[in-house]
């Protein structure tokens, strides 16, 4: 198995703290030569500054992959998005 890009799903929930500093450490991370990197935000109704935070993150890392999404209460954004990837079977 050929592994391209490495997808790193993290939930919030009223993050607008903590966030940024999570964000930024995941962006820095090293990942071996070949691999890509993106980075899924899946904001289950946060009432704070999340959104806002992340944006600063997205705007001071404009060649970092990061995809930002709210879940509504109407429908479940997180399992839509999941249901749509390819599954990768490890042995």
């Amino acid at each position: 198995m050929n592994i391209r890009k490495l997808s790193i799903i993290i939930p919030a929930y009223n993050e607008a703290n903590t966030i940024a500093q999570l964000l930024y450490g995941v962006v820095n991370a090293p990942l071996p030569s070949g691999i890509e990197k993106e980075i899924i935000i899946i904001d289950d109704c946060s009432t704070d500054n999340t959104a806002l935070q992340v944006r600063k993150v997205q705007q001071s890392n404009p060649n970092a992959h990061i995809i930002y999404t709210k879940k509504t209460k109407e429908k479940d954004l997180l399992y839509e998005q999941v249901s749509n990837w390819q599954t990768a079977k490890l042995s």
